[in-house]
């Protein structure tokens, strides 16, 4: 009764003040439409009893839910009643009161007047309940994660389109959806935590504006990133690197996403002492990549990976290009991954690098103008798998700098190159290495270890291009590795001497295998009957135009030539190859072992 004699008093006081005697049904609009309003779709308030027009409009009353604001509320306007209405901007919405509730006034979900408790009805969590401003220029990382504190699992949050600037805020509950509705991020989300669990939630609608991560993984299985654009991030999602332990981030759809001018769409990192297992079943599917400025998607290990009906983009202008690489790479290992019906355009280096893949499967794909910086091939199989199985079928391979598919000098297995287009010319678009294409041969399949089963069937089209070669198995390529930026490479060559003879010993290249210009640091050892004698080399050609220097930088042993089974020898370039000129009585059988190191490569002599 103390709260209908309220409303009516105040509504009646307001009339009066302004000279009116108010009728019920003034008074009923009053209650309708102003500050005391009304709620119609919550009525449990008893029958009143009497006669009349004040009767009537308590009866009336009693059926309507209070519109008050927060400051309202703790004031005890609300009296006893059982539901209100909060009025304030950003978080207005109804209240229960909840006698078994505990919780403490937050301002958001739970208003705490006295003894009594309401709290917010909502099926659907808003973050401007909890204070954010969504302004794009108030830090709201404290009222954002608030609110991913509160959030109930198979609860919605709408951010409503607002913008929100924030550091980093994170979300650690199960069977959670975020909704974007066109709402703008700057900052970092997180998802997931230090302990691994299963999450089903699904994140949608969403405009990423930071320069770093925009969504960070952490030992999370189940996760929906759909329908979202990316600007200008660092890693765009980025898994980042946790505790050791098979699959524990697994299940990560990742689709009809716009990434623009990123430099990674997916970044999946793994600490140094986890499996490369510990990443499995992601699916990369229907994004569009309107320049990955580095490498699309790179995962440092793989235990199956879906990279379907995507479009990549990198950068060709002068500045954008610097550091474009891959549209796909896997280090460490890789089993399960399918890389099918992509547009891949313009790949810096290598289009798709695997480094001890096991079952890979690259079907269907458009690979225009691969290897843009040097000469890359568009398929690297790397590492030293013996039991590789990979199809490469029914693609479209249109002007590349390097091979098609290149096998390193360990793997071995099975490779079926099938039903491919290939189209070759010495004249890449866009090519800006420092090699001349035309110089050296390029081949649909290049294989070094002799142990690899390659089945090819494909059609072919090169014009004039006569350095262009099906395949090469089971020959020599060069052992390359690197540290850092510089490249090491160690070869063995045997050389029946005779005095006075020049005896070519190794193919000196670049990385791209090249002989235009390369320089670096050989350390040989020559070996005979027993003897041993050890050269230090500085070998520079610094431009096509320019000779070859090779200069002694120290020596040791029997570099003398006093007998003729000492391994004593001077060195030599010529025509791109590394001559050894016996010294003195120096003659017969001996074995010539080298390693270089900078921007130099070694091989045999049966390199092409």
């Amino acid at each position: 009764m103390k709260k209908l004699l309220l409303i009516l008093c105040l509504i009646g006081g307001h009339l009066l003040a302004q000279g009116q005697v108010p009728t019920e049904r003034e008074v009923r609009e009053k209650i309708n439409s102003g500050r005391l309003g009304v709620n119609k779709e919550v009525s449990s308030s008893r029958n009143g009893e009497g006669n009349g027009a004040l009767e009537g409009l308590l009866n009336y009353s009693r059926k309507m839910t209070p519109q008050l604001s927060m400051s309202q509320v703790r004031k005890g306007l609300a009296d006893t009643a059982q539901v209100i209405y909060v009025t304030d901007n950003g978080r207005s919405g109804n209240f229960r009161y909840d006698p078994a509730n505990r919780s403490a006034d937050d301002s958001a979900m739970v208003l705490v007047v006295g003894n009594r408790r309401y709290v917010r009805e909502a099926d659907i969590i808003y973050p401007r309940f909890f204070g954010t401003k969504g302004d794009g220029e108030t830090d709201d990382t404290k009222s954002l994660q608030r609110c991913l504190d509160y959030v109930k699992s198979n609860q919605t949050i709408d951010f409503q389109g607002y913008t929100y600037k924030f550091d980093n805020v994170r979300l650690n509950k199960p069977d959670v959806i975020l909704r974007g509705g066109g709402a703008k991020l700057i900052g970092t989300l997180v998802i997931g935590d230090k302990q691994p669990k299963t999450y089903n939630c699904k994140i949608s609608g969403f405009y990423f504006a930071t320069s770093g991560d925009a969504i960070e993984i952490q030992n999370v299985r189940k996760l929906e990133i759909s329908s979202n654009t990316f600007i200008g991030s660092d890693k765009s999602i980025h898994v980042v690197a946790g505790p050791s332990g098979t699959h524990v981030n697994a299940m990560v759809e990742i689709n009809k996403n716009v990434f623009n001018d990123v430099n990674y769409c997916l970044f999946v990192a793994r600490a140094p002492n986890s499996t490369w297992m510990v990443s499995s079943d992601f699916t990369f599917e229907g994004n569009v990549a309107n320049n990955a400025l580095v490498t699309a998607v790179y995962a440092d290990g793989m235990d199956g990976l879906k990279y379907i009906n995507n479009v990549i983009f990198t950068p060709s202008d002068a500045n954008g290009r610097k550091l474009k690489k891959n549209h796909l790479r896997i280090d460490r290992e890789s089993d399960w991954v399918i890389v099918a019906n992509n547009n891949f355009f313009e790949s810096g280096e290598e289009s798709l690098y695997f480094e001890n893949g096991k079952a890979v499967n690259v079907n269907g794909n458009n690979f225009a103008w691969s290897g843009q910086k040097g000469v890359y091939d568009v398929i690297a199989l790397k590492g030293t798998r013996k039991d590789l199985i990979a199809n490469i079928s029914a693609n479209i391979f249109d002007c590349f700098s390097g091979n098609v598919v290149s096998l390193s000098k360990e793997v071995s297995g099975s490779v079926g190159l099938i039903g491919n287009t290939v189209n070759y010319n010495n004249k890449l678009p866009k090519y800006y290495g420092k090699d001349s294409l035309g110089t050296f041969n390029h081949y649909a399949v290049l294989a070094g270890n002799p142990a690899v089963q390659v089945t090819e069937n494909n059609s072919y089209s090169y014009g004039q291009a006569a350095n262009f070669k099906i395949k090469k198995i089971g020959e020599n390529i060069a052992n390359i590795s690197r540290d850092g930026g510089l490249l090491s490479s160690v070869a063995s060559s045997i050389v029946n001497a005779s005095e006075g003879s020049a005896f070519n010993v190794f193919k000196l290249s670049n990385e791209y295998m090249s002989g235009e210009s390369f320089s670096g640091i050989v350390n040989v050892i020559a070996k005979g009957s027993g003897n041993l004698a050890m050269y230090q080399l500085m070998v520079i050609k610094g431009a096509k135009s320019l000779p070859c220097e090779v200069k002694l930088i120290s020596s040791g042993g029997l570099t003398e030539g006093k007998n003729n089974n000492h391994p004593s020898f001077t060195f030599k370039e010529s025509n791109g190859i590394l001559q050894v000129v016996p010294v003195g009585k120096t003659s017969g059988k001996f074995t010539i072992t080298a390693k270089s190191e900078g921007a130099l490569v070694i091989s045999e002599m049966d390199m092409p």
